[in-house]
C-alpha cells in the first residue's frame, strides 16, 4: 500500500500525542513494506530538505501560515493539493479541524480516512470562533472521508449515531519502557533534587483542558511534604502556563519538557501520577504512567475511565476538594499505592500493544481500498460496569 498521512507537525515526534500516535504506526507500516508518506511542517522539523527518509518514512517537509488559527489548515491544504499528484493509495487525515480537506483527494478517487483523537470543541484552548469551527468539523469528519475512525469506544458512541456508515477502532498503544537501572534512576533524580518514590507528578502539555490548576489547587489545600513535580509546558497558551507557574515554589516544581531516560525515570519513581483532566482522547501520558508501574489518579472522565481499565484511582472530574481528599488518602495509605503498582504495568501490556493499533489501522486501509465494510469492533465495556476498584475506597460521608 501507498499510503499518505496529512494533519500533523511532523516526525519525528518531539511532543503531542497525535504525532506519536502517527510515528508508532507510520513506522510500522513502513517496516512491513507499505510506502508512507508524512506531510510535515517546516517550522516542526529541524532538516531543510524538502524530503526526506526517517526510519523508512518519506517525510515531505512544507511551509504553513504559522498562526495558531491558520496552521494547521493551511498545512493540511496544500499536503492535501500535492498528494494528489502523487499515486497513493489511501489518505489518512488525523484530528477533527483537517477533516474539512478530506473530500480534495476524493477528486483523484483515493480513498480517505479521517481519524478523530480529541473533540478541540470540548475544554478551553479554543474561543467561541474556534469552537464553531470544530462542531462544524464533527460533521465534516463524517461527511468528506471514505471512513471516519476514533481511538476511544467513548467517541464510538458519540460518532456512531451520527452516521449511517460504521466507524473504525484503533484504540491507542505504548511502547514498553526499558528494564529499570537503579543506579542511573537515582543519579537522575538527584540531578533534580528529587527522592526516588516521594514526589506527586503530572505529564503533560500546559492547557486549561488538563486542569493543572485544579491539582494545584488541591495539593495547595494539603500542603504536603511530598513535592508536586509538573512536566511539560505550554505550546501556545503561554497566558495559561503563566497563570500557573505564579504557584512555583521549591514544593511546587515546573520541570519543562522532559524526553527519554529521564522522563522513564520521573514516572517509574514517583509516588503517584496524577492525571486531572477535564477533556481527552485516550491520554497516553496516564498510559505511559502505568506502564512504567506507576499507581495512577485520574479524573473519572470517561476517557480516562476506559484508558484505565479496572486498574486507576479516580477522582470526582473538576472537584479539587475530591482531588484533595483523594490526594490525602492515597498520601496516608502508600498500601493502596503500592498494590496498584503491581498489576500497571502488565495490563498496559496486556491491552495497548502498537502492533495491535498497527493490525487494525492496516485492516482499516485495506478495506477502504477494496471498497469492503471496515473490520467489526469488539464490544466495549460499558463504564458502569467496571471494577468498584477502578476508584478510590469512599471515606468520610461519600456514597
Amino acid at each position: 500500500m501507498r499510503i499518505a498521512m496529512l494533519g500533523l507537525k511532523g516526525l519525528p515526534a518531539t511532543y503531542g500525542g497525535v504525532e506519536r500516535y502517527a510515528e508508532e504506526v507510520a513506522t510500522r507500516m513502513a517496516a512491513r513494506g507499505h510506502e508512507v508518506i508524512v506531510y510535515c511542517r517546516a517550522h516542526y522539523t529541524p532538516n531543510s530538505a524538502t524530503e526526506t527518509q526517517y526510519k523508512g518514512v518519506t517525510l515531505v517537509r512544507q511551509r504553513t501560515i504559522h498562526t495558531k488559527t491558520a496552521d494547521t489548515l493551511s498545512h493540511t491544504l496544500t499536503a492535501s493539493l500535492d498528494l494528489m499528484r502523487r499515486k497513493v493509495d489511501v489518505a489518512h487525515y488525523y484530528s477533527l479541524g483537517p477533516s474539512v480537506f478530506a473530500w480534495l483527494p476524493h477528486l483523484r478517487h483515493i480513498p480517505t480516512l479521517v481519524h478523530v483523537h480529541n473533540q478541540e470543541w470540548r475544554g478551553g484552548r479554543w474561543g467561541p470562533v474556534g469552537k464553531i469551527f470544530f462542531r462544524a468539523a464533527d460533521v465534516t469528519a463524517l461527511r468528506f472521508p471514505s471512513a471516519t475512525a476514533v481511538i476511544s469506544h467513548h467517541f464510538l458512541e458519540y460518532y456512531q449515531p451520527r452516521t449511517n456508515q460504521a466507524i473504525g477502532f484503533t484504540s491507542t498503544g505504548i511502547a514498553l519502557p526499558p528494564p529499570a537501572d537503579p543506579r542511573a534512576d537515582l543519579a537522575s533524580l538527584n540531578a533534580l533534587d528529587l527522592q526516588p518514590g516521594n514526589y506527586l507528578l503530572f505529564v503533560g502539555r500546559l492547557v486549561p483542558q488538563k486542569a493543572i490548576h485544579l491539582l494545584i489547587e488541591a495539593y495547595e489545600q494539603l500542603a504536603p511534604e511530598m513535592p508536586l513535580v509538573i512536566v511539560g509546558d505550554a505550546e501556545k497558551n503561554a497566558s495559561y502556563a503563566a497563570s500557573l507557574r505564579k504557584h512555583a515554589t521549591p514544593h511546587i516544581r515546573f520541570l519543562g519538557y522532559r524526553y527519554g531516560a529521564e522522563l522513564d525515570t520521573l514516572y517509574r519513581q514517583a509516588y503517584l501520577y496524577v492525571h486531572p483532566s477535564i477533556h481527552e482522547g485516550i491520554a497516553l501520558t496516564l498510559l505511559e504512567a502505568m506502564a512504567h508501574g506507576s499507581a495512577v489518579l485520574a479524573s473519572d472522565i470517561p476517557e480516562n475511565l476506559e484508558g484505565m481499565g479496572a486498574c486507576g484511582m479516580t477522582f470526582r472530574s473538576g472537584d479539587a476538594d475530591d482531588l484533595a481528599t483523594k490526594l490525602a488518602l492515597l498520601i496516608a495509605q502508600p498500601e493502596l499505592v503500592e498494590a496498584q503498582r503491581r498489576v500497571n504495568a502488565a495490563y498496559i501490556a496486556a491491552q495497548y500493544s502498537w502492533d495491535g493499533v498497527t493490525d487494525r489501522l492496516e485492516a482499516i486501509y485495506q478495506a477502504l481500498i477494496d471498497q469492503r465494510p471496515l473490520p467489526a469492533i469488539d464490544k466495549p465495556v460499558p463504564v458502569a460496569a467496571m471494577p468498584v476498584s477502578a476508584t478510590v475506597p469512599a471515606t468520610g460521608d461519600e456514597a
